[in-house]
C-alpha cells in the first residue's frame, strides 16, 4: 500500500574531469528521499555545497562552473570542470536553458574506491541561492528562528524555495512553529493565503501560521482556502488553521467533513489525518483528545484509511474503542494484510480482555505472522518511546 524500502548507492568516477556519479537503479530512490529532506538535513549530509551554472549540456551530460562556495572547502573541487550526468541530475532538478539560470549543487563525501565526492542533489530557482545561503546562517542557532526566516519567504513565487519552507516546517515540532509564526505580520499571512498566483504549498502553509495568532475574521479566509486546496489535494494545513481558529464549529465540522466523506479522494481524507496527527497531542483549547478520538473511530469503516487510524489510535494508547476496531477485522471489506497487520499490533498492545483473546485466537491459527508482528512490534516501541523524549 503506501510502505517502503531500503536503497543503495551506485556511482562512477572518472579521471579527466571531477565527474558525479550517472544514474543507475537505486538512484532514483535516492532522489525519493532527497526530495523529503528538510533543508536543514541536506546540508548536515553534504560536505560542499555551491552555486552554479550550466556551462556546457549535451544528452548524456551536463558541465557546470562554480560562482560560489556556500559551505565547505572549494579545493574538494580541483582545478577539473564539474560534470554531471543528464540523467542523474534531472532526477533532482530540471535544466533551465535560460544562461543566466542558477542552481545550488549539494555533494558529499564519495564512500567507494578512490573517496572525492558524490552528487547529493540541486535545487534551480531564480531566488533559490540567496535563500539557501540566508538559511545557513540561522541553522546553527535557534529552530523557530529559521521558521520565522522561512515564514517571510511565502511570498515568494519560486517553487524550489517552497518546496524547501514546507519540508522545514513539516520537520518541525508545533512549539517551534507557533513561536514562529507569532513573529510573523498578519497582513502579509492573509495577503499569501489570498493570492492564489503562489505555490499551493505556501497558501496551505500560510493558513496554519495565521491561524496561531489570528483572529475570529480569519476563520472564513482560512476554511474556504481550505476548500480550495483540497480540489488540488492539498490542504493539511488549512485543515490544522480551520480547527486552531474554530474548534467547536466550522473549522472541526470541515475536518470531520472531510475525513468521514468516503466520496472524497483519498488524499483529502488523508490529508484529515495528518492534521488530526499534529492536534491530536495538544488539542486546542475547546477540544479534546476524547474527540478526536470519536472523529477517528467513525473513520474506521473506510478500508482504505483504516490501518492508519488504527495505529495511531495504538500509539497514542487509546483503548476506548477497541471492541469496534475488532469487529471490523472480521468483515470482508477490513480483511487486507495491512488492516490486519495493524490490528494484530493494535490488539498486542491494548490491556483490555477482548484484544488478549483476539491475539490468542489468531495466534493459534497463525502463530508465525503475530510472532512477525510482534518483532516488528518491538522495533517500532522503541522508536516511539525515543520520540516521546
Amino acid at each position: 500500500m503506501r510502505y517502503f524500502f531500503a536503497y543503495f548507492v551506485s556511482a562512477v568516477v572518472a579521471s579527466l574531469v571531477v565527474t558525479l556519479p550517472s544514474a543507475r537503479a537505486g538512484r532514483d530512490l535516492e532522489a525519493y528521499f532527497w526530495y523529503r529532506q528538510s533543508l536543514s538535513e541536506k546540508v548536515e549530509h553534504s560536505c560542499l555545497i555551491y552555486v552554479a551554472r550550466v556551462e556546457k549540456l549535451s544528452k548524456s551530460s551536463v558541465d557546470f562552473s562554480v560562482i560560489e562556495i556556500l559551505k565547505g572547502d572549494k579545493k574538494l573541487l580541483g582545478d577539473k570542470p564539474i560534470r554531471c550526468s543528464f540523467p542523474l541530475f534531472s532526477l533532482y532538478c530540471g535544466i533551465n536553458e535560460d544562461k543566466d539560470a542558477r542552481y545550488v549543487i549539494f555533494d558529499r563525501e564519495w564512500r567507494g574506491a578512490g573517496g572525492g565526492l558524490d552528487f547529493y542533489g540541486a535545487l534551480e530557482g531564480k531566488s533559490t541561492p540567496s535563500f539557501v545561503k540566508d538559511a545557513l546562517k540561522l541553522l546553527s542557532g535557534d529552530r523557530h528562528t529559521l521558521l520565522e526566516f522561512c515564514g517571510k519567504h511565502l511570498s515568494s513565487e519560486d517553487k524550489a524555495i517552497a518546496r524547501e519552507i514546507d519540508l522545514e516546517f513539516k520537520a518541525s515540532t508545533s512549539k517551534d512553529i507557533a513561536a514562529a509564526s507569532r513573529k510573523l505580520n498578519l497582513g502579509e499571512l492573509r495577503n499569501v493565503v489570498k493570492n492564489e498566483k503562489l505555490p499551493l504549498s505556501n497558501q496551505d502553509l500560510a493558513c496554519m501560521l495565521l491561524a496561531y495568532h489570528g483572529n475570529a475574521g480569519d476563520v472564513d479566509l482560512v476554511t474556504a482556502a481550505a476548500k480550495r486546496l483540497a480540489k488540488e489535494k492539498l490542504g493539511e494545513k488549512a485543515l490544522i488553521g480551520a480547527v486552531l481558529l474554530s474548534p467547536k464549529k466550522d473549522g472541526w465540522q470541515l475536518l470531520c467533513d472531510m475525513l468521514h466523506d468516503r466520496e472524497r479522494d483519498f488524499s483529502n481524507r488523508y490529508n484529515a489525518i495528518l492534521a488530526i496527527r499534529y492536534l491530536f497531542p495538544e488539542p486546542p483549547e475547546g477540544l479534546t483528545k476524547k474527540d478526536i478520538a470519536i472523529a477517528m473511530d467513525k473513520g474506521l469503516e473506510q478500508a482504505d484509511i483504516a490501518d492508519f487510524l488504527v495505529e495511531d489510535l495504538r500509539r497514542w494508547r487509546v483503548w476506548d474503542h477497541t471492541d469496534h476496531i475488532l469487529a471490523l477485522a472480521k468483515k470482508k471489506s477490513h480483511e487486507h494484510p495491512v488492516i490486519r497487520r495493524a490490528t494484530v499490533r493494535y490488539a498486542l498492545d491494548c490491556p483490555q480482555k477482548a484484544a488478549h483473546a483476539y491475539i490468542a485466537e489468531f495466534r493459534r491459527r497463525n502463530p508465525s505472522f503475530v510472532a512477525d508482528v510482534e518483532e516488528n512490534l518491538e522495533n517500532a516501541r522503541k522508536f516511539e518511546q525515543h520520540d516521546q523524549k
